[in-house]
């Protein structure tokens, strides 16, 4: 006959095996879980990488909308939603993949990769005009230049010194310089002409001077920041997704804080001492003050429309450094309405130049200028296609630079910037 306690440790030694078990068949569940939910985890964001893959190669995809879903696999299983829409000279690229409850989305600035036919220091439309050069003006790799060539000057008491004209190749240019990308210039011409899209929550500000501060992510609507009177911004801070409109003017202070975001009007002006990026479209002027540092990747754009004035104008003040694109576009060729494009002692831009109108460069260009002709204003005279102390060099330009696709000449296109 068993004792009482042998029982007793029995069921004991039973309710131990069984928590033990049934510990061990929970474990081996949360592991299970745990390593299908992680293997999801990172199938989802490699099929968002796949998708942004296809954005970046695939350009006829969004032919019919803005939006496509699409299957990345036969079975059905993987699939991601693909957005792609502009954002000032950039296309804004949206890669959202979801398998099941998982979802991982990817947001990108999208420019163009500088290949081999977009590697060009200059391109000087001919004029029947020669390129005259003076002083310690540098122009340093692949050229179009007018067929009367290009000649040494003496201007201002300082005579060319360089050992060469062009340390690089020269070839004809045409009458006018490439094209410019028309889709990009009538996608920012919407916000010029106060067409705004559904989709943006418009926020009306009637002071002005705006004191508020923003950081608003791309996941979500856009911000559109609208007055019909001047906007002055002093100490403000806006990031992101956020889309400034004045029909008057924009004055950004030096203590204003600006990332990625989107500023139209008639006239912008900012201050000397300046950091920050942004892009930048104008129907009459954009004003950089002195010493401002501009970094990658800034747009600034003068867009000649019917009221503009009858100068249009971007000024890049001395000692300041720029690092994008800037570019002017007039539809029509107007000699009582222009539009100049200057660049100001000790100024450096890092990326592109195009202007089919007038430019003055004082400072220099790491990377590439198209224009119609050089102009040059001096205490004395204004030369026409004179360089004085100028430096043109495309092969000083970052390898890693993303540019705009200015004149559809790339179809190469890669990641400007990651965004959130």
């Amino acid at each position: 006959m068993l004792k009482a306690s042998s029982l007793f440790y029995a069921i004991t030694m039973s309710l131990l095996i069984g928590f033990l078990s049934a510990g061990l068949i929970l474990f081996a569940y949360i592991n299970r879980t745990y390593i299908l939910t992680s293997l999801s985890k990172n199938n989802v964001r490699i099929n968002a990488e796949s998708g942004m893959n296809i954005l970046l190669t695939e350009n006829d995809l969004f032919e019919k909308g803005d939006t496509v879903v699409r299957c990345l696999f036969e079975d059905g299983a993987d699939s991601v939603r693909l957005i792609k829409k502009h954002w000032g000279a950039f296309d804004l690229g949206i890669s959202e993949a979801f398998i099941r409850k998982e979802c991982f989305k990817q947001v990108a600035l999208i420019g163009t990769a500088l290949d081999d036919s977009s590697k060009i220091s200059l391109y000087l439309a001919d004029q029947n005009k020669a390129l005259s050069l003076c002083g310690k003006t540098v122009i340093q790799g692949n050229c179009f230049l007018p067929k009367a060539g290009v000649k040494r000057a003496y201007i201002e008491g300082q005579t060319y010194i360089g050992d060469k004209l062009i340390y690089g190749t020269a070839k004809e240019s045409n009458s006018s310089i490439p094209a410019i990308n028309k889709k990009m210039i009538e996608a920012n011409k919407t916000y010029m002409n106060k067409q705004f899209s559904l989709d943006d929550s418009i926020l009306y500000i009637h002071e002005q001077v705006v004191d508020d501060s923003i950081t608003h992510s791309f996941n979500d609507k856009t911000i559109l920041i609208y007055s019909d009177h001047p906007i002055v911004m002093l100490s403000n801070k806006y990031a992101g997704n956020i889309c400034i409109v004045s029909d008057s003017s924009v004055f950004i202070g030096a203590g204003t804080s600006l990332k990625d975001v989107l500023i139209y009007s008639r006239k912008i002006e900012i201050e000397k001492n300046f950091t920050g990026n942004f892009q930048a479209f104008a129907y009459d002027s954009i004003t950089i003050g002195e010493n401002c540092k501009l970094t990658y990747p800034t747009i600034l754009g003068v867009i000649k429309l019917d009221k503009s004035a009858d100068v249009s104008i971007i000024e890049v003040r001395d000692k300041t450094e720029v690092a994008g694109v800037l570019f002017q576009y007039q539809e029509v060729a107007n000699y009582q309405q222009i539009v100049k494009l200057q660049i100001g002692n000790n100024a450096i831009v890092n990326g592109q130049v195009y202007s089919n109108g007038l430019v003055e460069i004082k400072g220099s260009v790491y990377g590439s200028v198209f224009c119609n002709e050089f102009t040059l204003a001096t205490a004395s005279s204004v030369y026409g296609n004179h360089l004085l102390n100028a430096t043109i060099d495309f092969n000083r330009l970052s390898e890693n630079f993303v540019g705009v696709n200015l004149i559809s000449q790339s179809n190469f296109r890669q990641i400007a910037k990651w965004l959130n």
